[in-house]
């Protein structure tokens, strides 16, 4: 009875690890779906949008019958960041110069505080002036960076953000696009103010355009 005992015990150890061993694979094929499915969506918003380009009479391009695709940076998750939030309470309009030098006027909603490749930096979360304070905010962010003029347009990239109050919000760097003014002289577009200048490359989102 009591070798038997040993090896009912045994037995059950034995299914114990298989079992655990069967729950780190699942949560390994979970964790890598997330991780697949993040990049994913990242790659079908890039899909979406070469469509938009190549196909939709609001295209920005003036030659879509050569458009091939817009080149950007692979998704990488060191770039979606969660910031702090700090609404400003000096609710003065900024005017921001656009390209053609006039200047459009937004409110300095807040500032996001966040932490990336081992340091602080912040940015100025803009909002048009027309839109009311709801349940869901539309904030815009134009901000520069060191890869503008090498690897990005020279100018800058824009960001837009949903905000539902809260003291944090998602960044996501790697939905950075370009103004439409990277794409035709037609257009004119606002330009990031000084206190968006990031002192750092950040190597997401859309790269300088090719035609």
């Amino acid at each position: 009875m009591k070798e038997r005992y040993k090896h009912i015990r045994k037995t059950r150890l034995v299914q114990y690890l298989a079992a655990v061993a069967i729950l780190f694979i699942v949560a390994s094929i979970v964790f890598s779906s997330l991780s697949n499915s993040y990049e994913d969506l990242i790659v079908k918003h890039r899909n979406d949008k070469d469509l938009y380009f190549s196909s939709d009479n609001d295209s920005p391009l003036e030659n879509r019958s050569s458009f091939k695709g817009l080149n950007y940076f692979p998704p990488d998750k060191a770039y979606l960041v969660t910031a702090q939030v700090f609404k400003l309470k000096d609710d003065s309009l900024l005017p921001v110069r656009r390209n053609d030098g006039k200047r459009e006027l937004f409110v300095r909603y807040a500032r996001a505080q966040f932490q990336m490749n081992g340091r602080n930096f912040s940015l100025t979360l803009l909002k048009a002036p027309k839109d009311e304070d709801g349940s869901e905010l539309h904030l815009f962010v134009p901000f520069a960076d060191l890869t503008n003029g090498i690897e990005t347009y020279e100018t800058g990239r824009y960001l837009d953000l949903t905000y539902s109050g809260g003291n944090t919000i998602e960044i996501d760097f790697n939905l950075a696009y370009n103004p439409f003014c990277a794409y035709s002289y037609a257009f004119s577009c606002p330009l990031p103010p000084k206190e968006n200048m990031l002192d750092t490359e950040i190597k997401a989102g859309e790269k300088k355009y090719t035609p």
